[in-house]
């Protein structure tokens, strides 16, 4: 028996209310040479039970039950099983265009791509649904030294004076990946718990491995926003996980030969970015007074310590991200928090 064109890895966590959504997304997919992996991280709900009952109804489902270990660990886990040509990770919140796979693999075919990459929709609802702003308009493929000096690194940030943070979205949940250079390579999540995005260090790892990387217009992953998910909810920790992800970032390139100020450059403006989105977090939820301090402070003291002040051009960013930049080099929590509140 021939092994599927894609296997589809989903790791399942508390999400009764959306894997519905998802799997019907998946199993009427227009490519039906596929292999769904549904990977229980030891949920404590009725989604052990939903993803059995699937793998009953249809012997393209298969089901690994595991011990709760996070959403990182949770794709390892499907990676190991997985058999099909290319590998493609869904989160169970999500769901996808159902002519998304035969496409992405009909285009890894024909360009022998090591993965393929569309363009995303984020998803509120049936009435509030909009696409991202587009990674290409055409077909495009990169090959050699282009994959690192521009995908990866606009994958981290673009340069300061562009006004999209970054080029190329870093989530794994809108691509194909070959299984036989992950196998080979032993290529590998890191868990969310000890680095904010465990989806940029894949990346680290597997697109400077790559021959032919493609990208395609067409919009067919659904990115749904869920208020209690990793990023949709506030995290006490995000924020020391942000300087502990940019600094594992920054040793990686380094040890891959890559760093230079270039580099640097985007590590920073990931670096912003990210403690922007924190304490906007922080202060759209209304966290106490006393926590939110706690995170403003250490912001302020990083981007103090670490140089930013001094090596980042600042005067290119938005006027938005300057004020912000102001407010951070002179500490001022409670204009910080009304521009947060009120802007």
């Amino acid at each position: 028996m021939s092994s599927p064109k894609v296997s589809i890895v989903v790791p399942v966590y508390k999400v009764e209310e959306y894997i519905d959504r998802c799997l019907d997304s998946l199993l009427n997919q227009t490519l039906k040479d596929i292999e769904i992996i549904l990977v229980d991280d030891g949920s404590p709900d009725n989604c052990p039970k939903i993803c059995d009952e699937y793998a009953q109804k249809d012997a393209r489902v298969r089901v690994v039950h595991k011990q709760n270990e996070g959403l990182g660990y949770a794709r390892n886990s499907g990676m190991e099983v997985a058999v099909g040509e290319y590998i493609a990770f869904v989160d169970s919140d999500d769901f996808v265009d159902i002519r998304m796979f035969e496409e992405l693999y009909d285009v890894a075919r024909g360009n022998d791509s090591d993965v393929v990459y569309c363009n995303i929709y984020k998803y509120y609802n049936e009435e509030k649904c909009f696409p991202l702003p587009a990674m290409t308009d055409r077909i495009v493929n990169f090959s050699h030294g282009d994959i690192v000096n521009n995908i990866l690194k606009n994958m981290l940030g673009n340069e300061p004076e562009k006004r999209k943070s970054r080029t190329y979205y870093m989530s794994v949940w809108h691509g194909i990946y070959r299984n036989s250079l992950l196998k080979s390579s032993h290529i590998k999540f890191l868990s969310e718990r000890l680095y904010l995005s465990e989806d940029i260090f894949f990346h680290l790892d597997f697109l400077p491995l790559c021959k032919v990387v493609t990208f395609i217009p067409d919009y067919f992953c659904y990115y749904c926003f869920n208020p209690v998910s990793l990023t949709g909810s506030y995290r006490s920790d995000r924020v020391e996980k942000t300087i502990n992800m940019c600094n594992c970032i920054r040793k990686i390139i380094k040890e891959k030969g890559f760093y230079d100020v270039t580099w640097e450059k985007r590590i920073q403006r990931l670096l912003l970015g990210y403690f922007i989105f924190s304490l906007r977090s922080c202060f759209k939820n209304k966290i106490e007074n006393n926590l939110a301090k706690t995170d403003f402070y250490i912001v302020c003291h990083y981007l103090k310590e670490s140089g930013f002040y001094q090596t980042y051009p600042v005067k290119h960013i938005s006027l938005k991200q300057r004020i912000l930049v102001f407010l951070f080099k002179h500490e001022l929590f409670f204009c910080c928090k009304i521009l947060f509140t009120y802007a």
